[in-house]
């Protein structure tokens, strides 16, 4: 793309919020074909017992438009809760909280983050990660504590920085977010396994 539509493009960006509406629409455009994950319940049950309590775990879904905006080879995280057995995450709707099935299903690739937590403070990342239930979600990617996006709950649930997770500039110096893909590059951070369809 020619350089001079790229500088158009974020001006009215910041004129008229271009950035919310196209990572809405960006967000919500998928082709239905696309083959996604499908584990069975044998599967899914071998697939909880690798996991613990406040690893990361990461989606992506191919051939979606998101994948053009956000770097990195995942584009989504939630939280695992081992004790209650659900994905702790923020979707377009705001906070949700959903099975291991659920969630897996949406993505053609999953992806797991281990991180070099202790037990006790991975009980307190979790159990902050439930405090945002009230939340909103963020379609503009603002750091504010009454709006969340994915990857800004992970880095608010950490609330000691064990992660030493912090922002990345995207769109052309428009926003410093918080990418999930970043989650796996750091050294706090270990890669258990990846899935896909």
């Amino acid at each position: 793309m020619p350089i001079w539509i790229i500088g158009i493009l974020a001006y009215l960006g910041e004129k008229i919020d271009l950035f919310s509406i196209g990572f809405f629409i960006a967000s919500n455009i998928r082709l239905p074909y696309v083959k996604r994950i499908s584990l069975s319940d044998t599967q899914l049950t071998e697939l909880a017992s690798k996991l613990q309590h406040g690893d990361l775990i990461f989606g992506r879904r191919e051939w979606f438009a998101k994948n053009l905006i956000v770097p990195g080879e995942f584009k989504h995280v939630g939280i695992w809760d081992a004790r209650r057995q659900l994905v702790l995450e923020f979707q377009n709707d705001g906070y949700e909280e959903n099975s291991l099935g659920t969630f897996v299903a949406r993505y053609t690739r999953v992806g797991v983050g281990r991180p070099t937590f202790r037990e006790d403070y991975a009980v307190r990342f979790v159990d902050k990660m439930r405090t945002f239930s009230d939340k909103e979600y963020d379609a503009r990617f603002t750091q504010n504590t009454h709006q969340m996006y994915c990857s800004e709950s992970v880095a608010h649930a950490d609330e000691d920085n064990v992660l030493r997770y912090g922002t990345t500039i995207i769109l052309f110096g428009y926003a410093a977010v918080y990418v999930p893909n970043e989650l796996l590059n750091l050294p706090t951070v270990k890669t258990i396994l990846k899935i896909d369809s």
